[in-house]
């Protein structure tokens, strides 16, 4: 007669193996696991986030080691048959990451606090100063439209230098102490180079940084003043010399 005979399977351990398989699959191909397999990350606390970081990094090295050579060359003759200057033309990859809404209110705070420190060191024209830090701006899309507000303003006002006024902005009353580069009477507008009168003293601002404005004395040597601990009384001109008489806040 027939015989009949029942045997089981067990598959035990077979989702081991297949996610081991997976992950070796994704690491030859160098796709992260979670966007290979479209599994969650896993581990505690375990959010992707350097996964998608690392896989960011490799979209970025192939598109400007592969794909900019190979685009570049093509451009030339795009270009051509566009009768556009390949020199008058750029390309750029767009962001693989948006930043969200903190990061980007973090960043520009970090790069307007980097600006005015440096404005602060004069270590350039303020000029050349202006233009580099509306290039900034207008780079970083911080401000929508700001590239063609600039632009519609007359080039002799572009950058804050107009052709009477080396440093921008009209010209003071007469009768007005404020004179010179700075027309907004605080403390915070000391630049390095500037001639201060404070506590019966004076002497010649050596640099600001960090809110504070460090000075060599005539009497004192070189002392460092806060710059929110200060008012000034007054500004003039004496020649290219800055003047400010300064007190100390409720003095």
């Amino acid at each position: 007669g027939e015989e009949i005979t029942d045997t089981s399977y067990s598959f035990a351990g077979a989702k081991d193996v297949l996610n081991a398989f997976g992950e070796f699959v994704a690491a030859v191909s160098d796709v992260p696991v979670t966007r290979l397999l479209g599994r969650a990350p896993e581990g505690m606390n375990s959010s992707g986030d350097s996964q998608q970081k690392d896989w960011n990094k490799k979209i970025r090295a192939a598109q400007q080691i592969e794909l900019s050579p190979a685009l570049t060359k093509l451009d030339q003759y795009l270009f051509a048959s566009a009768r556009v200057a390949a020199e008058d033309a750029a390309f750029d990859f767009r962001p693989l990451e948006e930043p969200n809404e903190n990061e980007r209110s973090e960043r520009f705070k970090r790069d307007t606090e980097s600006l005015e420190k440096l404005s602060m060191m004069n270590i350039m024209p303020q000029e050349a100063f202006n233009e580099a830090a509306q290039g900034k701006l207008i780079d970083s899309g911080y401000m929508p439209g700001l590239e063609a507000i600039i632009e519609a303003v007359p080039e002799s006002e572009r950058f804050g230098v107009g052709p009477d006024d080396d440093m921008g902005g009209p010209e003071p009353e007469q009768d007005s102490q404020l004179v010179g580069d700075h027309f907004v009477m605080t403390a915070k507008d000391i630049r390095p180079g500037d001639w201060i009168m404070l506590d019966g003293d004076e002497g010649t601002v050596r640099s600001v940084a960090d809110g504070k404005v460090t000075a060599d004395m005539e009497q004192n040597s070189l002392r460092q003043f806060k710059l929110d601990t200060l008012d000034a009384r007054s500004i003039e001109r004496d020649g290219e010399k800055i003047i400010w008489s300064l007190q100390r806040k409720g003095a």
